[in-house]
């Protein structure tokens, strides 16, 4: 596994109530779907505040105010310590370097890493309330398509939050600043603002925050936000210095061409849905990829998250790869999930779902069906009563689709074609 896939998946693992929907594989939505797209939902959620979870209980903050900007836009060289030749940048040196970007007075202590380089922890105290924090430094490959999908705000249906702003940088790359919950499901009022800036030369600079003692903490808050503003943020992750340090990491390797399902036009799959959708209801958020769309499905009642999948699903002869059964997909489901299988006389498959979001207490109900044909095209929609189909928050009491309506979606024939 590459350093990359190990930070995905520690992210993926760590983000219990934070991440985007999880893979779905029993109900057959997200399945399928780009892994950069899933790992670039993941990241833009806070990848090194997951990470911090990971390592140990919590990610831990700094102080300062606006007047401290000046100190946060130091701009000297990375000690030798970061240059040596073949020696990748340390937990150690990425404190040392964040140090000097910060207010006096304030400290890092229990700095830390992670399972992958470039990713530094540590908990800070400037007499105001113990805060979290996380620096990340990653390299991919210039000009990859994938650092395409970090240039705008993740969709509010992947990641619930306050706010988001995406803005080009001073010509280097895309900057993205964003304010939201550790918990979006819940009232905890824990906050999350995360700092990312995706250059064009592929080194990506992540920094994070929290107004706790540590992420998801039992204890609660610890100040009322986290202690550093955007603009001060912005400061940190701009940093030539950040560009040294991540000069020290391996260089990136580019993937292989993919050999997963075919994939329908993104665009064609927003028309048709939007054609499908009920009369009258506003579509917000629309996030497209090939083979995959989300979106909000708003009325008078609320918003309702959306998701489609269209897809070629065929083994090497030809015929339809097959699709766990409704015992399996209940396996691992609360006692009121259900599930229905029907099976259509020339062999298509039909599986239809009703199930809690994966954090229960959220009050969120996913209703999902699916449908595998005997070419092996796989159509999936999912309809979730609030803004993350797996965590919240809940919008509505129940999803503005019916199954019935979503049976209609999945077998129209536009994805026959």
């Amino acid at each position: 596994m590459s350093d990359e896939q190990k930070l995905s998946e520690a992210m993926r693992s760590a983000m219990a109530d934070v991440s985007p929907p999880a893979d779905l594989v029993r109900a057959g939505l997200a399945r399928g779907r780009r892994a950069r797209r899933r790992a670039r939902a993941a990241q833009t959620a806070g990848a090194a505040l997951a990470l911090s979870a990971v390592t140990f209980a919590g990610v831990n903050v700094l102080g300062g105010g606006p007047e401290q900007k000046s100190a946060l836009s130091s701009r000297g060289t990375s000690s030798p310590e970061a240059r040596r030749t073949g020696e990748q940048v340390s937990p150690a040196e990425m404190s040392r370097i964040l140090q000097t970007m910060l207010p006096k007075g304030v400290r890092l202590i229990e700095v830390q890493g992670a399972p992958v380089p470039g990713v530094m922890m540590a908990k800070y105290d400037d007499g105001k309330g113990l805060a979290g924090v996380t620096m990340a430094i990653q390299r991919f490959p210039r000009n990859d398509p994938a650092l395409r999908d970090y240039h705008d705000c993740p969709s509010p249906q992947v990641l619930p939050y306050n706010d988001c702003e995406a803005t080009d940088w001073e010509g280097q790359g895309r900057l993205l600043v964003t304010k939201g919950f550790t918990r979006p499901q819940s009232n905890t009022g824990e906050k999350w603002w995360h700092a990312e800036l995706t250059r064009r030369d592929g080194i990506q600079i992540r920094f994070d925050q929290v107004n706790a003692a540590e992420s998801k903490s039992s204890a609660g808050v610890t100040r009322a936000t986290p202690p550093l503003s955007p603009a001060q943020m912005t400061a940190i992750v701009t940093n030539p210095r950040w560009v040294e340090a991540a000069a020290t990491l391996p260089a990136p390797e580019r993937p292989s061409p993919g050999t997963g399902p075919k994939e329908f036009p993104g665009d064609r799959i927003l028309a048709g849905l939007r054609r499908l959708l009920p009369k009258g209801a506003e579509i917000t958020h629309p996030d497209v990829s090939d083979g995959y769309v989300s979106l909000i499905l708003k009325d008078s009642r609320g918003g309702t998250s959306v998701g489609l999948n269209v897809q070629d699903f065929r083994r090497p002869d030809g015929k339809a790869e097959k699709q766990p059964s409704c015992a399996q997909r209940l396996s691992d489901q609360p006692d009121e999930a259900t599930c229905v299988e029907e099976t259509l006389p020339d062999g298509t498959m039909i599986w239809i779902e009703e199930q809690p979001a994966e954090v229960v207490a959220s009050g969120v109900i996913n209703r999902i069906v699916e449908v595998m044909y005997p070419n092996g095209r796989r159509v999936v929609a999912r309809a979730a009563n609030g803004l993350s189909p797996k965590s919240g928050p809940q919008t509505r009491d129940t999803p503005a689709l019916s199954l019935e309506q979503i049976k209609r979606i999945v077998t129209d024939p536009t994805w026959r074609r």
